[in-house]
């Protein structure tokens, strides 16, 4: 798995249907994306404690997926599935399907801004972060 100073990186590949999911270099499971591929996913990741979630925008259906990740605790980073694709010609990765993909999503998680949600934090349909303070909440 890809570490930072302070995460384990999870790259994940996010089309209408499925996830393809880099645990690491050598690790790609897919599952379903729906609440029951979301638990097995999380099943499927040895160790939770300090895991960051990386996925492109995908106009969309990356959402569920932020939401749920977020609601359990986890940090999530939406990234933009450009510039991930300009990483990847970069390093020299040309070839492109969906376990290679979430490989280099993996790999540019690092780059990307990985935040523990606060409690009322939630992807929004951008893709950005919106978070409601509990004075604003009310």
């Amino acid at each position: 798995m890809n570490k930072t100073n302070e995460f384990t990186i999870i790259g994940v590949d996010v089309a209408k249907l499925k996830l393809d999911v880099a645990l690491d270099d050598k690790h790609t499971i897919a599952v379903a994306n729906d609440e029951e591929g979301f638990t097995k996913l999380l099943k499927a990741v040895p160790n939770l404690d300090q895991v960051c979630f990386v996925m492109e925008a995908t106009g969309g259906y990356e959402k569920p997926l932020a939401n749920f990740l977020q609601s359990k605790g986890y940090a999530v980073a939406v990234v933009n599935a450009k510039r991930v694709r300009d990483y990847a010609n970069a390093m020299g990765a040309y070839a492109k399907n969906d376990r290679i993909d979430a490989q280099m999503i993996r790999h540019y998680g690092p780059i990307g801004l990985c935040q523990r949600p606060t409690e009322t934090a939630r992807i929004t349909h951008s893709g950005r972060t919106k978070t409601r303070s509990a004075a604003s909440a009310s």
